[in-house]
């Protein structure tokens, strides 16, 4: 910001959420503020405080069950002191006269929440409260509002609720009507369309839908619980990495990144395990880490009074190396972190802050799902290699023949268009029509020849899993599932269709295009199951279909000995070995260098997805995060209840994700000791961060009951 102090995500975060509640508090008669001593009503209360300079005018409602860990009570009670917080407890007599616990949990905490909480704002005349709940924790809270209206029997009321756009709040409320304001809930992170989110039915982010599965970081489908889309004018950063296609994204959307190292034995070269010298790189760290723990003995040796001669001989060195050392000249071989691939850590990097030469990641797909056999209109199919070649074919060069039954077209013919000269292929399909008792028809037309396969049943699953139409072919979910002992059939038949494999001044070339993103995209997945790393990009076609864009698929020399494997034939790399690919799969990802950082003038529609468990989602490949507030407790230093952080129970090290009644809320395993070790977690983790909830695990409905009660 020119003539200021630019803003960081977190300072714009930060910033609404003060305007929102000075608005709360301007134009309600009697604020109060849920404070439950959790990580996010803490992180509330801190921002009341920076509204009002120090000081916190809005009572804060504590709701004490009686069953709540006595760390949390602990922790209100001296954070209330330091604080200078005016403490209202809510609790309920009448479950405590009729001995109410949670062994039912509904009408637990029916009394000892619900009812607790409505008693108490009628006693002290509370017509608004300040709520710090996240919607990303849950499906039941991703649906509020800044602004969330409720009834005169407190119960969500969903025909009232106010329109809200991202930068106006309603804080208007009508006679009886009950208002929640809760500002921790902004998305500045936004991708626009054009952007391809991968997943059960991989579509445009303008497109997906709460429901459908997307990939999250960890490798896993995980499900929509919310789309966001807002109006955008302002600039996008776009990241082009190696072997992927680019992508654009609001500057505060975090990318799933690593940091890179240069190699310490050439100059302008990127450390990583592809590299020809990583054998002697690991030799070498290996060499490294044993002379650093001599050259630390022989500096504490020095310290304790012991000669050079005595010192030299004791670790097998000469004393002329052992003076070096004590004068402060370090060994050689002094850097134990090499190979510097081998300590790249992950991490979450807003987009503004990515960089050329680090990493982007992508995840690998580990879920795998074996078919012997698939449903049809009518009956089954089993899946063979011949069936699997079959779908190759047709996504290559398929299309369907229709049938006219009442004005209306229903498919009936699957049709394969090949060159005359590829008999092999030719007589592959009539064999593999012949194996399902198909009668089939070859019509030559110039130079090349039609096989017609009759079978309306089939021609109407093709066109449901695969698509109709170079621009709409894509690959269904189960085959993306397929282990690749049989995935490896499918992309025969697709590479025999319109694939090229070709020797090329003495090396391998592999090439594949398409008209359809998606399944641009999705094939890039496929080849990963062999670990090859497709180069893909996109290129402007010339000639009849001028303009329109083609998506190529390139795979080096290196890889083909996995091509050969695919194709059913021997290939043997010839490239150099210094030749590696810019690309690599390493653990659990995909490593893609970026290549070019830019930002981009923008101005229209950006969207967001909320997705359960993972938090993340994998758009044009890369993957993406939403934000969490541990960073802001991080970088605010706010007190953390204790709860949170591992230490040893029952024999193991956990800690509890969230907070609540001790009978209802369960450990989990984990090593977390402080912030920072959260927010890895956190990121790293398949597991939902509200998880630990015995209501939530147990009984999937319990918080739509309790929200229709009135309690949020």
């Amino acid at each position: 910001m020119e003539g200021g102090v630019e803003m960081d995500h977190l300072d714009r975060l930060e910033s609404e959420s003060v305007y929102i509640i000075r608005e709360a508090y301007s134009k309600y008669d009697k604020l109060g503020m849920l404070w439950s001593a959790g990580k996010d009503s803490t992180t509330l209360s801190y921002l009341v405080r920076k509204a009002f300079l120090g000081k916190v005018p809005i009572p804060a409602i504590y709701i004490d069950t009686g069953f709540h860990f006595q760390e949390m009570y602990d922790f209100r009670d001296k954070l209330a002191e330091d604080w200078g917080l005016n403490l209202v407890i809510a609790k309920s007599e009448e479950a405590d006269e009729k001995e109410i616990t949670p062994e039912d949990k509904l009408k637990c905490c029916g009394m000892r929440k619900t009812q607790a909480l409505k008693d108490t704002i009628a006693e002290h005349g509370f017509d608004a409260l300040l709520v710090g709940i996240r919607r990303d924790e849950h499906g039941i809270r991703a649906k509020e509002r800044f602004v969330s209206a409720r009834d005169q029997d407190f119960r969500w009321d969903y025909k009232n609720q106010p329109p809200e756009l991202w930068d106006q709040y309603k804080s208007q409320r009508e006679v009886g009507q009950h208002l929640r304001v809760h500002p921790l809930l902004s998305w500045a992170e936004c991708v626009p369309k054009g952007h391809y989110v991968l997943g059960n039915s991989t579509r445009d982010i303008s497109e997906m839908l709460v429901g459908d599965k997307v990939l999250g970081h960890d490798g896993g489908y995980h499900e929509i619980t919310r789309t966001f889309e807002r109006e955008y004018h302002g600039d996008l950063v776009e990241i082009t990495p190696w072997n992927s296609l680019p992508i654009r994204v609001t500057e505060e959307h975090p990318i799933l990144t690593a940091r890179s190292s240069q190699c310490f034995m050439k100059e302008g070269v990127v450390c990583k395990p592809t590299c020809h010298r990583s054998e002697d790189c690991k030799r070498i760290g290996e060499k490294s880490k044993e002379v650093m723990e001599k050259y630390n003995s022989a500096l504490k040796l020095r310290r304790n009074g012991h000669t050079l001669s005595e010192i030299g001989s004791e670790l097998g060195f000469s004393e002329t190396a052992v003076l070096k050392w004590c004068r402060g000249s370090k060994p050689r071989y002094s850097n134990d972190k090499i190979p510097f691939f081998e300590n790249y850590e992950m991490e979450w990097i807003p987009a503004k802050n990515v960089h050329e030469k680090d990493f982007v990641l992508l995840p690998i797909l580990k879920k795998e799902k074996d078919l012997d056999n698939i449903k049809l209109e009518k009956g089954k199919l089993h899946i063979t290699p011949g069936i699997l070649r079959l779908c190759g074919y047709y996504v290559a060069e398929g299309s369907i023949n229709y049938n006219i039954y009442n004005d209306n077209k229903v498919p009936s013919t699957l049709k394969f268009a090949f060159g005359s000269h590829e008999k092999e292929y030719i007589d592959d399909v009539v064999d593999i029509g012949k194996e399902i008792g198909l009668n089939s028809h070859q019509v030559r037309k110039g130079t090349s020849t039609d096989i017609l396969l009759y079978s309306s049943s089939l021609a109407k699953s093709f066109k449901k899993w695969f698509g109709v139409k170079a621009f709409h072919k894509r690959v269904p979910r189960w085959l993306l599932l397929l282990p690749e002992n049989k995935v490896k059939h499918f992309l025969r038949g697709l590479i025999r269709g319109d694939g090229c494999v070709r020797e090329e001044k003495s090396i391998w070339r592999f090439e594949y295009s398409t008209a359809s993103p998606v399944l641009a995209l999705q094939l890039f997945h496929l080849f990963a199951k062999f670990g090859v790393v497709p180069a893909l990009n996109k290129q402007r076609q010339t000639g009849t279909w001028e303009g329109a864009s083609r998506y190529m698929l390139q795979i080096s020399d290196s890889y083909a000995p996995q091509i050969g494997e695919i194709m059913g034939y021997p290939l043997q790399r010839k490239a150099s070995l210094n030749m590696s690919p810019r690309a690599f799969i390493y653990g659990d990802f995909i490593w893609l260098p970026v290549r070019k950082v830019e930002k981009v003038p923008f101005q229209g529609k950006v969207y967001n997805l909320e997705v359960e468990g993972a938090n993340s989602y994998c758009c044009n490949h890369l993957a993406v995060h939403n934000c969490d507030v541990w960073k802001y407790i991080k970088r605010e230093d706010l007190p953390v209840n204790p709860l949170y952080f591992a230490e040893e129970r029952n024999g193991k090290m956990t800690r509890f994700r969230s907070l609540g009644c001790e009978p209802c809320t369960k450990p989990v395993e984990s090593n977390v000791k402080n912030v920072d070790d959260m927010i890895k977690e956190i990121e790293e983790s398949e597991v939902s961060e509200r998880s630990g909830r015995a209501q939530d695990k147990e009984e999937a409905h319990a918080m739509q009951k309790l929200r229709a009660l009135g309690y949020m």
